[in-house]
């Protein structure tokens, strides 16, 4: 089997930034490679420390373009309710197991009451390179807003 990396360029999309901010960073975005035999959960540190995030909160990945219509999430499984069968859990999840392919779209939620949210991109399929270590930013557009704003 051969041993993929994913490319995902992570753009932020939404989330609690200033106008001023916005007006100087107008996109922000990290280039992220991981192995696909990683989960969505070293997926969700990865985003963090591209994003320089301070402190952890919840999160979800949703397999669609849609936050409304989501097709399937994945959620830790601390907060995964036992009657959503349908709901992955993303310390079991690979991003293999996704079956994602160049120019797939997931979205990653992170903070339900400030709600940061990130359009992920698959740019490239890519053979795993043994003499690096994974997962790596290889690309940053724009700075990292604040986590929280300072109003």
């Amino acid at each position: 089997m051969r041993r993929r990396v994913y490319a995902l360029e992570v753009t932020l999309t939404e989330g609690m930034v200033e106008e001023e901010f916005c007006e100087e960073n107008p996109i922000v975005s990290r280039t992220i490679e991981i192995p696909g035999h990683q989960t969505l959960e070293q997926l969700h540190r990865a985003i963090f420390r591209a994003f320089d995030r301070e402190e952890e909160h919840l999160y979800e990945f949703q397999l669609s373009d849609s936050a409304e219509f989501p097709e399937k999430r994945y959620v830790p499984a601390e907060i995964r309710d036992e009657e959503e069968d349908d709901c992955g859990i993303t310390e079991d999840a690979t991003i293999q197991e996704l079956k994602l392919e160049k120019g797939d779209v997931m979205l990653y939620l992170f903070d339900y009451d400030d709600i940061w949210a990130h359009q992920i991109t698959v740019r490239e399929v890519l053979e795993l390179d043994d003499t690096v270590r994974y997962p790596r930013i290889t690309k940053k557009i724009g700075q990292s807003p604040p986590q929280y704003a300072e109003w």
